[in-house]
């Protein structure tokens, strides 16, 4: 896994539910404080995006 930070994500179910099926709002739930990420968040929206596709 080498020096790459591992992002933690806390949110509840229903939220990051949400956010699979609109991984745009990721952004928007961060700032409302019903997502908090400590690391790499752009890891995270790629996540998202990925299980858009």
């Amino acid at each position: 896994m080498g020096d790459h930070q591992v992002p933690v994500i806390r949110t509840d179910p229903p939220t990051l539910n949400a956010l699979l099926e609109t991984p745009s709002d990721l952004g928007a739930a961060i700032t409302g404080g019903r997502v908090e990420i400590d690391g790499d968040r752009e890891a995270v929206r790629r996540l998202l995006r990925e299980r858009e596709e």
